[in-house]
C-alpha cells in the first residue's frame, strides 16, 4: 500500500522513537505497547487497531507532532489492553465508541498530569463522562449505560443551548459538532470532513478469543511487575493499571474456555448426525457423508506433584483434568503426566476411565526446566496441540524458548504466583 519505501523507513523510525519515549516517560504505557507492531495504511484517515497492530495513515503520521503522536499510541495500546478491541455486541456501536474513547482518553491525560488535551488540527480529547466527572473513573460499559440514561437530555440541551448539556459541559451527548470538530464535552474527535480520530471498524477480529484475551491480562500484570523493580519516579504506576491489576488478580476465569480456542474441526466419511435425509421415510436409519465435530487431541497436562503440593491440592488438580476431559465429550484426547524434580511417563487417554489408571509419583523439590525438557522430547515425535500446567509455581522458570513455540496455559492454585510468560490462570 506504501510504495515510498523511503518514506516507510522513516515512519517506522519514528513510531520506533515514540514507544522508546513512552517506555521512558510513561514506563507502563511503553512497557504494553513492546507487545504491538505498526504498520502504514492509506486506505483509512487517521490511526486505528486491531488488538494487534497500530496502523496510521501516512498523511495523518506526517502531520502529527510527536506529542501527539505519543498520545495516541498509548490511546490504541489502551484499547487493546482494556479489551474494548475484543468486544462486539447488540449495543450501539457508535455510543459505544465514544464510551471507550472516554475512558482511554481520560487515563492518559491523568498519566500527563494534565487537565485536557487537544489535537492541534483535530481539537480536543474527550475525555469526562456524562456525569461530568473523569473516565477513568469508570468502565466503558459503565459510561455507555451513562450515555444511554442522559442522551435525550444531552440531546435536548445542544439543540436549545447551542451545545450545553444539562449535566454540565463534561457531560458526553454522543452527537458530532455541527463544525465536525470534537470537543472537550464527550463528543467524538472529527477532522474538518467529520473522520473519527481513530478508526474503530477494525475492533472485533478478537472477539470471543479467551486465548487473546488472556494473553493480554499476562501483558499487564507482567508490566505492572516490571514497574515494581523499577525505583525511578517515572517507574511508578498509574493509579487506573494498580486498579485494573487488583481487579485481574481477583477474577476468575474458566480455564476450560481457554481451550476452545485450541478445538479443531475433524471430519468423517460416515456418521449418523445428521442421518442420511433420502432415507429418512424408510425403516432404517443410514449414515451420511460428512459428518463434523470438534475435537482437541494431543494436549499435554503436567500435574505437579512435588513436596510443597498437599494431597488435597493433587487431588483439585486431577478434578480439573477429569472435568476438562468430561466437558468436550470424548472429543478431547491427549497425555498427562507427573512431575517434580522429575517427569513421570505421559500416560495417554481418550476418556476419563484412562486417566483412572494414572500414577501418582513426586513428592520431591519442582523443576519446570525438566517438564519443558521432557515436552520438547515428546513433541520430537508426536504433535501437540497445547500444554497445561497444573501447579503451585513455586520453582524457577525456564525462558519462553524452552516451550519451543507450543501455546503453554498456566493453571495455578494460589494468588501469590505469576509465571513471566504464556497464558495464566488461577484454579478457583
Amino acid at each position: 500500500m506504501i510504495s515510498d519505501d523511503g518514506y516507510a523507513r522513516r515512519a517506522a523510525d519514528r513510531l520506533l522513537r515514540s514507544r522508546t519515549r513512552l517506555l521512558l516517560d510513561h514506563g507502563f504505557f511503553g512497557l504494553l505497547l513492546m507487545h504491538m507492531h505498526f504498520a502504514l495504511d492509506d486506505t483509512f484517515g487517521m490511526a486505528a487497531t486491531d488488538g494487534d497492530f497500530i496502523y496510521f495513515s501516512p498523511e495523518f503520521l506526517a502531520n502529527i507532532s510527536d506529542e501527539e503522536l505519543d498520545f495516541i499510541m498509548m490511546h490504541e495500546v489502551m484499547h487493546t489492553a482494556l479489551a474494548h478491541t475484543s468486544r462486539v455486541s447488540e449495543r450501539d456501536s457508535f455510543a459505544f465508541n465514544v464510551a471507550c474513547d472516554i475512558v482511554v482518553n481520560s487515563i492518559i491525560i491523568k498519566e500527563m498530569g494534565r487537565g485536557s488535551f487537544s489535537l492541534e488540527k483535530y481539537g480536543p480529547a474527550m475525555h469526562l463522562a456524562p456525569s461530568g466527572r473523569e473516565g477513568y473513573l469508570y468502565s466503558a460499559e459503565e459510561v455507555y449505560e451513562m450515555l444511554g440514561k442522559y442522551k435525550l437530555q444531552c440531546d435536548q440541551a445542544s439543540d436549545g443551548a447551542g451545545g450545553g448539556t444539562a449535566k454540565g459541559k463534561g457531560a458526553a451527548s454522543g452527537r458530532r459538532e455541527a463544525n465536525g470538530r470534537g470537543t472537550a464535552s464527550g463528543r467524538r474527535e472529527t477532522n474538518d470532513r467529520g473522520e473519527i480520530l481513530d478508526d474503530h471498524s477494525r475492533w472485533g477480529k478478537h472477539a470471543g478469543d479467551d486465548r487473546h484475551q488472556a494473553t493480554w491480562r499476562q501483558r499487564i500484570l507482567a508490566a505492572a511487575k516490571a514497574m515494581e523493580r523499577r525505583e525511578r519516579d517515572c517507574g511508578r504506576l498509574p493509579l487506573f493499571a494498580e486498579r485494573l491489576v487488583r481487579e485481574l488478580a481477583e477474577s476468575k476465569v474458566d480455564w476450560r474456555s481457554v481451550l476452545q480456542n485450541f478445538i479443531q474441526e475433524e471430519v468423517f466419511d460416515y456418521g449418523f448426525q445428521p442421518p442420511d435425509k433420502r432415507y429418512q421415510d424408510g425403516d432404517f436409519l443410514l449414515p451420511d457423508f460428512n459428518d463434523k465435530r470438534n475435537v482437541l487431541h494431543n494436549v499435554m497436562f503436567y500435574v505437579d506433584a512435588s513436596g510443597s503440593v498437599s494431597n488435597q491440592e493433587l487431588v483439585e488438580a486431577m478434578s480439573e483434568v477429569v472435568g476438562a476431559v468430561e466437558q468436550f465429550g470424548g472429543c478431547l484426547t491427549g497425555y498427562v503426566s507427573f512431575f517434580d524434580a522429575k517427569v513421570g511417563k505421559p500416560l495417554p487417554f481418550d476418556d476419563v476411565s484412562d486417566l483412572n489408571r494414572a500414577a501418582v509419583c513426586g513428592g520431591g523439590g519442582t523443576s519446570f526446566q525438566t517438564v519443558f525438557d521432557s515436552l520438547q522430547g515428546f513433541a520430537k515425535d508426536n504433535p501437540v496441540s497445547c500444554a497445561i500446567v497444573l501447579t503451585d509455581g513455586y520453582a524457577p522458570y525456564p525462558a519462553e524458548s524452552a516451550a519451543a513455540d507450543i501455546p503453554i496455559l498456566w493453571l495455578i492454585n494460589n494468588e501469590k504466583k505469576t509465571p513471566p510468560w504464556g497464558l495464566v490462570v488461577r484454579m478457583d
